[in-house]
């Protein structure tokens, strides 16, 4: 398909994270979920206080519905409520607002990539750089070998999970990067998987793990929100492979958009902390895609800047501690 047909099935598509399972799951964190007539919005405790921020992440435009998501945040609440990332491109603003809109600080990346998952394994083939397509081959001349789960009731599923979340501690220690607590992982693939919409993708060289992923597939789109893999076995190429499998699940599936989930703005910055996964996925042959910028609807103007100070604290202070 064009790009153009691509990016209409992608934004005609409602998000995951705008779906009512992904509510229970963030429900169950203790984030409680609410409706906001077609939209979905997530309410976050402001520690040591009673006021809340709602966040609103991934809406398409035409479901966002201003004054009752500030009716429903003021009754709940809220300092502000963050629009982070519109499902819509670059080009999207609010038009004619009489709320006080700013920008505000993204959750996601702002851009992603997007495969295309109606065309056959030749065409996929052919549209990856060619050093991925040796580095396929390798993975699988070596002996890597891969494994999909789509329920926690599986053998060796529970196993499987666990080598997941450490693997994600492990490579947060090594990069300094900060990831969920290990409940959080649990919880959300025994949720999502009940609802065929979480598969757990692990590749393995004999009986050690050395690469893990979990995807999302929801409507017609498959994502890849996380995934690690083990420094030790990087000449083993094993993400190259799970995304070659993750690929052909999607296809299984029926999907027809594969979203990689985060990539740089600018994905020719050799300085940018994300070009290197950013150079991975591309070489897989996906569009690179920016997305609308986040804004806040801010309800209560003194509190949030009050707010925005002591979260930069917050930052600087958890960087520091990292």
């Amino acid at each position: 398909m064009t790009n153009e047909e691509l990016l209409k099935i992608y934004f005609s598509n409602k998000h995951i994270l705008q779906s009512q399972p992904w509510g229970e799951f963030k429900t169950l964190m203790g984030t409680k979920a609410v409706r906001v007539g077609i939209a979905q919005m997530t309410l976050h405790k402001v520690p040591l206080s009673s006021f809340k921020v709602g966040y609103l992440p991934k809406a398409k435009p035409v479901d966002l519905d201003l004054e009752k998501i500030y009716e429903v945040g003021k009754k709940e609440n809220c300092i502000s409520v963050k629009l982070d990332v519109p499902h819509t491109n670059e080009n999207f603003k609010f038009q004619n607002s009489n709320f006080k809109l700013v920008p505000g600080k993204p959750v996601f990346a702002q851009s992603t990539f997007l495969l295309d998952l109606t065309k056959n394994d030749d065409e996929l083939l052919s549209g990856m750089h060619e050093k991925t397509r040796y580095n396929l081959r390798l993975a699988q001349k070596k002996g890597v070998a891969v494994k999909i789960y789509s329920s926690p009731d599986e053998p060796g599923a529970k196993t499987a999970l666990e080598e997941f979340i450490r693997l994600q501690r492990e490579t947060a220690r090594r990069q300094k990067f900060f990831v969920h607590p290990d409940h959080y992982y649990r919880t959300c693939f025994d949720v999502l998987s009940e609802k065929k919409m979480a598969y757990l993708i692990e590749a393995k060289i004999s009986n050690s793990i050395a690469a893990s992923w979990i995807l999302f597939r929801y409507g017609d789109v498959l994502y890849y929100p996380y995934g690690e893999s083990n420094y030790e076995y990087r000449s083993f190429m094993p993400s190259n492979l799970l995304m070659w499998e993750a690929i052909q699940l999607g296809k299984k599936l029926d999907c027809k958009v594969f979203d990689l989930w985060g990539a740089a703005d600018d994905p020719n910055d050799e300085s940018d902390p994300w070009h290197g996964f950013t150079r991975f996925k591309i070489s897989f042959g996906a569009t690179h895609v920016k997305l609308a910028k986040t804004c806040d609807l801010v309800i209560n103007s003194y509190l949030y800047n009050l707010f925005n100070l002591g979260d930069k604290f917050r930052w600087k202070l958890l960087r520091l501690i990292k």
